[in-house]
C-alpha cells in the first residue's frame, strides 16, 4: 500500500512537472507565432516600399527619357534659329550695300 502511494505521488509529482514543461512549451509557441507575425507584417512592408521604390524608377527613366528627347529637340531648333540668323545676317549685308 506504501508503495502505491508512493507510485501516485511520483506520478501526479510528474504529472505536474510535465503540465509545467507545456505550459513553459506553451509560452515558447505563442512568443515564436507572435515572432513570425512580425516577421510577415515586416516583409509586406518591405515588398512595398519595393513595389514603390521601382515605381518612381521607372518615372525618372521616363522623365529622363523625355528630357534627353526634349534636348535633342532643343538642339535642333536652336541650330535651326542660328542658321536663320545667319541667313538673316547674310541678307541685312546685302541691304546695306
Amino acid at each position: 500500500m506504501a508503495a502505491s502511494r508512493e507510485m501516485t505521488a511520483e506520478a501526479v509529482e510528474s504529472a505536474g512537472e510535465a503540465g509545467n514543461a507545456l505550459a513553459e512549451i506553451s509560452v515558447a509557441v505563442q512568443r515564436i507565432t507572435e515572432m513570425a507575425i512580425q516577421i510577415a507584417t515586416a516583409a509586406e512592408e518591405q515588398s512595398a516600399v519595393t513595389a514603390d521604390i521601382d515605381k518612381n524608377m521607372v518615372e525618372i527613366h521616363d522623365l529622363a527619357t523625355r528630357t534627353s528627347e526634349d534636348a535633342a529637340v532643343t538642339t535642333s531648333a536652336s541650330e535651326h534659329l542660328s542658321s536663320l540668323a545667319t541667313r538673316l545676317q547674310e541678307m541685312v549685308v546685302r541691304f546695306r550695300v
